[in-house]
Formats: C-alpha cells, sequence, structure tokens
C-alpha cells in the first residue's frame, strides 16, 4: 500500500484582516501532496524593462506579465492564472509575477482561498472567503476551497508597529508610512503578516547602519 500523504490548510492559513489567507508556497505544497506527478508551468508572456511607470514623484521602469497552468499526472488541465506586476510596485516585479500567476492558477485549481496574494505576501489583489477545512489526505481530497483561521493573534501588536515606527525615524523616514512607500511594504499588509514584519525590520536596520558609516 502506498503511503497517504497528509496536508491540513489550517497550519498555514493567515488572518489577513480578520479573513482567510493560504500564502502560494503552502498553496504548491498542497498541489504536491494531492498530485505528487503533477505539473505547474509558467511561460514568460511580456518583459518590458524599459516600459516607464511613476513612483514617488520620479520615475521607475518595468513590466512583467506571466501565465501559469496546473495540470494532473496525465496531463489534465486543472487551473490556469496571469498576473501582470510593474517596478513602482515591486524591486524584483518580474519574480513577482510569476509568483502571482502561479498563485492564481493554483487558486483556479481549487488549492487555497480566493484571497490571492504573493509568495512573500506582497499586496493583495483577490476577494477573500471565509470556510473551514476537514483534514486532507491523497484519498479524500475534500472541499479544495476550504481553509481554517489559525487560532491566536496575527495582527501587528501596538509595541512591535512603534518599534518599527522608531527604526524608520532613525533610518531617516518621517514616519513609518512613507518607509513602507519608499521600500514597497503595503502599509495594510504590514499589520498582520509577520514574516513583512522581520523583512521591514531588517532593510530599516540596514538603513540606520548605512547612515550611521
Amino acid at each position: 500500500m502506498s503511503e497517504q500523504r497528509e496536508f491540513t490548510p489550517a497550519d498555514y492559513t493567515i488572518d489577513l484582516k480578520g479573513k482567510d489567507y493560504l500564502p502560494v508556497a503552502a498553496r504548491v505544497k498542497w498541489f504536491r501532496t494531492i498530485h505528487p506527478h503533477g505539473s505547474i508551468e509558467t511561460r514568460e508572456v511580456c518583459v518590458d524593462l524599459d516600459r516607464p511607470f511613476t513612483k514617488g514623484g520620479g520615475k521607475v521602469c518595468g513590466y512583467a506579465r506571466f501565465h501559469a497552468t496546473v495540470r494532473d499526472a496525465d496531463g489534465r488541465l486543472l487551473g490556469e492564472g496571469t498576473k501582470t506586476e510593474n517596478a513602482a510596485n515591486f524591486f524584483d516585479f518580474v519574480e513577482k509575477a510569476e509568483t502571482g500567476a502561479i498563485g492564481r492558477a493554483l487558486a483556479a485549481a481549487g488549492y487555497g482561498t480566493e484571497l490571492d496574494q504573493d509568495l512573500d505576501e506582497g499586496r493583495v489583489v483577490d476577494a477573500p472567503r471565509d470556510r473551514k477545512a476537514p483534514h486532507l489526505t491523497r484519498a479524500n481530497p475534500g472541499p479544495r476551497m476550504a481553509t481554517q483561521r489559525p487560532s491566536g493573534p496575527t495582527r501587528l501588536q501596538p509595541d512591535i508597529l512603534e518599534w518599527l515606527a522608531q527604526q524608520a525615524t532613525r533610518a531617516g523616514f518621517p514616519d513609518l508610512q512613507a518607509a513602507c512607500v519608499e521600500l514597497d511594504y503595503p502599509f495594510e499588509s504590514l499589520m498582520s503578516i509577520e514574516a513583512m514584519q522581520r523583512s521591514m525590520d531588517k532593510e530599516l536596520k540596514q538603513r540606520i547602519a548605512a547612515k550611521a558609516s
């Protein structure tokens, strides 16, 4: 008898503004659990490094659009998605577009909530859905769109918010929101995603160190 692999979405979902969100990395893991021999393929639709966009009163260049498909082991199409990003939103806009396309294709295939977001929790682009998830196995995939919100608070605590605001000031920004704009951290997402909080803290520390040298 082959070994049954299990995946419980509730172990990976995060609370984003009161709604459940399953990160793209977890969606990939879920898909690989149910379809270990399935495929996730991406195709570059367009990458234009010279297309201009306005950011902070200046100009940045860069546009990317990717398409992704999700298939089972027999090659049957389960879902597909397309995502566009530009340099005004993300420095690594090419990677973000490809990751977003994968996330949307997996969502279309039924893996995750209807709240589509980038692998590093960058920006929300779709509407959320509240559902609950059963314990799933390859033999019993269950209703795929279901997830359950993990217990415990995931919002940014006031002391952490105050710390990041102080760090932003030390790094030379007038306030935390200004730092978010300059460093490409959506403020609303920062309020609820711990990985983004840690990442911004690291960048602010680097700015502070550079300023002191």
